[in-house]
């Protein structure tokens, strides 16, 4: 099953070169072109991708934690799609716990956030204000349904 996980950060978090995202490029006759979206690499099996905002989640936040610089990242890899199959499976993984470190080590210092999960389709079954990223997974892992529909939760 294929699903979407999705992280928003203000875009200063972006912009300040705590992380580095690169935009991948090719040469051409001594050229360098860029080519796809910037992109942080965590190791080989998860890597985060600056994507093109989408405007729904402002929709689905208080007032109060709507913002206009939110910036989209798509975390993708063998770890996201390794935390599906556990999630789904009611199984326990390695991956499960490299996925959480990793996504609570680079949200600590972040005051606001907002985190997407996905399965199926595009709607939410919880919106939840959260106090950390442990909660968020929290959800996904012993709430009944939803880690099968879609878990949007801000901070």
């Amino acid at each position: 099953m294929d699903g979407l996980f999705e992280i928003y950060v203000p875009k200063k978090y972006i912009d300040n070169g705590t992380i580095v995202f690169v935009t991948p490029q090719y040469e051409l006759d001594g050229i360098l072109y860029p080519q796809g979206d910037p992109t942080f690499i965590y190791n080989q099996n998860l890597k985060m991708v600056i994507t093109p905002r989408e405007n729904y989640v402002n929709n689905h936040v208080p007032n109060s934690n709507r913002r206009d610089d939110w910036e989209r990242l798509e975390v993708l890899g063998t770890e996201v799609d390794d935390y599906f199959s556990c999630l789904f499976e009611s199984t326990e993984s390695e991956n499960n716990s490299k996925l959480k470190k990793v996504i609570s080590e680079f949200l600590k210092d972040i005051d606001h956030y907002i985190l997407v999960w996905l399965a199926e389709g595009d709607s939410f079954n919880e919106v939840s204000k959260i106090e950390d990223v442990a909660e968020f997974f929290y959800l996904l892992e012993n709430e009944s349904n939803y880690a099968t529909a879609g878990v949007l939760a801000f901070k």
